[in-house]
């Protein structure tokens, strides 16, 4: 029976959109369900690790408007895709899992890698489950569209062909408030300077938002996951929302902040210290409340913000005062030195990018995202991918690879930190099987350098946070993909143009991280 099943889950989550499949199997029911999307087409990706896999999946969905989907074996298998599975709740990318499970008429007597599977992923899912013998296609399906339905996350379900199985329930409805309430309305009238903080939930209206941000010339902030939803070469682009010091000139000037799209997920955990009055618009209700909101509008976004474009239009900013700022927020960021530095890198990969006609980039968490975030150009959404909700070591490198994969034809570039490489060194092997189109750039400065820029006396010293330096480009070749090391501009300039998939393993001077650090946090 497990056969039949392992069949009509595949057969529904293809009916729902999954066009490729992650995963580590294990044996049995799992294999069952590899062998069923061969049959229908679907390629299967192996990987060494389930939260890679599930990275991988969810940035392949997310990219090419689907969803990631990863099979997993049951007990380590499936905890072992916990991370993954927060990151994509978190992050907001669409991704399932199917696990297999302990058939329930066992578990009286079965002890072996049996646990609560559904309430260990209950936390970090948007639903959680059993899929049986009994409308099995259909409830794959269900779980598909539970995934990608706003607020795009995870689903978890495990096989068990011995029951009846869950049916996951329908998304829940949208709001669908589309005129601003008066007193909103009064505020946008009367604001001399009102300001616009871009989110990920403004995804989908992109045209709306560009065009109220161009007719009104109000400066326009974007969090880490809109970055390229306002093209930051235009005048009213005014730099990244962090909720740190950066973008503090244009809010202290600001007498109205309008928070569009903006996800709690997404600003850093301190509290927003600004005077204007803030009114949100989300396009689905918040699980808490990062700003001290005048009003909270649920709605679609672009229409809602449409509707307050007209008292918006009659503002005192100076023309391009928003370049400005961030312009201004670059230079005190920008720091040179006797050394290979952070910056260098990504200049160099910035430069290289546009010469490609716009690669992915995708960031890892650590010091250099802090470099890179502002000194990478983007002019569209998802040119910069970042895992900015879990904020987790080791995304960069699945997330390239899915990200590679979902765009054959466009490069993708993973920077990623020698503490980030370390949690997914294995994949490099599933780069160079996959050939996906990726180049991986570390930089390599033996250390966690962002742990230990924070880190006080008493609180470990250097063996808390320092590594022995490692040969990546070395580790590279041994996993069958090119590896070079740079240790100058000209070196990782000349290292970029070479084949893919190909590692770059930058030896850098951190010392200018102190510099950003300071300047953007304090």
């Amino acid at each position: 029976m497990s056969t039949a099943v392992a069949r009509r889950i595949i057969s529904g989550l293809k009916a729902g959109g999954t066009r490729r499949l992650f995963g580590v199997p294990g044996g049995g029911p799992n294999l069952h369900k590899v062998g069923a999307a061969s049959e229908e087409g679907i390629p299967f990706v192996l990987c060494h690790t389930e939260t890679a896999a599930c990275i991988a999946a969810s940035t392949y969905g997310l990219l090419n408007g689907t969803v990631g989907t990863v099979v997993v074996t049951r007990g380590p298998g499936v905890a072992s895709a916990v991370n993954g599975m927060a990151q994509a709740t978190l992050d907001k990318q669409p991704l399932v899992l199917v696990g297999d499970t302990v058939a329930a008429h066992d578990r009286s007597w079965v002890g072996h890698q049996e646990f609560n599977q559904p309430a260990l992923m209950e936390p970090v899912t948007k639903w959680s489950g059993t899929v049986g013998h009994s409308n099995t296609a259909q409830a794959s399906k269900a779980a598909v569209r539970l995934a990608t339905a706003p607020p795009q996350g995870a689903v978890h379900v495990d096989m068990d062909s011995t029951v009846p199985g869950d049916m996951p329930p329908d998304p829940p409805g949208l709001p669908t408030e589309l005129v601003p309430p008066d007193c909103v309305m009064r505020l946008a009238r009367q604001a001399e300077h009102p300001l616009l903080i871009v989110g990920t939930g403004a995804l989908p209206w992109i045209k709306e938002v560009r065009r109220v941000v161009a007719g009104t010339g109000c400066p326009a902030l974007t969090t880490y996951h809109a970055k390229g939803l306002i093209d930051e070469t235009t005048p009213e682009f005014g730099g990244l929302f962090t909720s740190s010091r950066l973008e503090g000139p244009l809010l202290r000037k600001s007498d109205l902040v309008l928070a569009v799209g903006v996800d709690p997920v997404e600003p850093l955990p301190q509290p927003f210290r600004h005077d204007a009055p803030v009114v949100e618009i989300n396009p689905w209700p918040q699980s808490r409340n990062f700003f001290p909101s005048q009003a909270d509008i649920q709605g679609p976004v672009g229409p809602i913000l449409e509707s307050l474009a007209a008292g918006l239009t009659d503002n005192s900013w100076d023309e391009a005062e928003g370049q400005a700022a961030w312009r201004a927020a670059r230079r005190s960021l920008w720091e040179t030195g006797p050394g290979f530095t952070p910056h260098q890198v990504v200049e160099a990969v910035g430069h290289w990018s546009s010469q490609q006609g716009g690669a992915t980039v995708t960031l890892d968490a650590g010091a250099h995202f802090l470099v890179a975030m502002p000194f990478l150009p983007a002019t569209q959404p998802r040119q910069v991918l970042i895992s900015n909700g879990l904020s987790t070591m080791g995304y960069a490198l699945p997330a390239a690879m899915g990200a590679a994969l979902a765009n054959p034809e466009k490069p993708a570039v993973c920077l990623t930190g020698d503490g980030g490489l370390g949690y997914v060194l294995a994949e490099l092997e599933t780069l160079a099987r996959t050939q996906a189109q990726v180049v991986v750039v570390v930089f390599n400065d033996a250390a966690l350098t962002l742990i230990e820029l924070k880190q006080l006396t008493g609180q470990g010293g250097p063996g808390a946070v320092r590594y022995m330096t490692s040969d990546f480009a070395a580790i590279a070749r041994a996993c069958g993909m090119e590896g070079v090391v740079a240790e100058n501009p000209s070196q990782l300039t000349a290292a970029l143009h070479g084949p893919r998939p190909r590692l770059i393993d930058a030896r850098i001077d951190p010392t200018a991280y102190r510099t950003v650090i300071e300047a953007a946090r304090g």
